[in-house]
């Protein structure tokens, strides 16, 4: 007498079949494929203000920092991120970058990523040009035409800064005997140099 072969069941531990398990686990991967899951997070908009003087405060003015998950959604994150250090703090010389974290609720996980930012320091200015006249008579007015000041700072960058700095004697004062030389401020952040034409 022929015997009919049945295929054996394998049953997992509360009896359910393991093929008809596994058909479950393949069912729902695929059919949560196209939930979000997220990846990392990304400046995708600098602020407008990403460079500083020294004792300036940080301004996050127009940044914005996206959560970028498996599906290719993105979400603008900005408001519940944290900064360090803050929006609003006095910035020092040498600060390079802000750091930035975001905790995603549903699974507490923590990504983290970075705003470089460009803070220095005045350092000195110095007559980088003279004036075209440079020699005067007690009476005259003095001339200041084609000055050039120029300020340096603690990374080795310079900037003309000419119309900001403060002149004594001043263009167009005239000159005594006591006038022997023109002393030239310019304030930036919190600090002041001098230097003398």
């Amino acid at each position: 007498m022929a015997q009919t072969l049945t295929k054996p069941v394998l049953l997992d531990e509360t009896g359910q079949d393991i093929a008809d398990k596994l058909d479950d686990i393949k069912d729902a991967i695929i059919s949560s494929s196209g939930d979000f899951v997220p990846l990392l997070i990304k400046v995708t908009t600098p602020p407008t203000k990403t460079n500083y003087i020294a004792g300036e405060t940080l301004d996050l003015s127009g940044l914005v920092v996206s959560l970028l998950g498996s599906n290719g959604a993105t979400f603008d994150i900005t408001s519940v991120c944290t900064f360090s250090p803050a929006n609003g703090t006095t910035l020092a010389s040498g600060t390079s970058s802000v750091a930035i974290s975001y905790v995603y609720p549903k699974d507490s996980l923590t990504f983290t990523t970075s705003l470089e930012i460009v803070v220095k320091a005045l350092t000195s200015i110095a007559v980088t040009t003279p004036p075209t006249q440079t020699e005067y008579i007690i009476g005259d007015e003095l001339d200041l035409t084609g000055i050039v000041v120029t300020a340096t700072y603690d990374d080795a960058s310079t900037s003309v800064v000419t119309s900001q700095c403060t002149f004594d004697p001043d263009d167009g004062d005239i000159l005594t005997t006591n006038d022997q030389a023109i002393t030239i401020s310019f304030t930036e952040g919190a600090v002041t140099e001098t230097t003398i034409a």
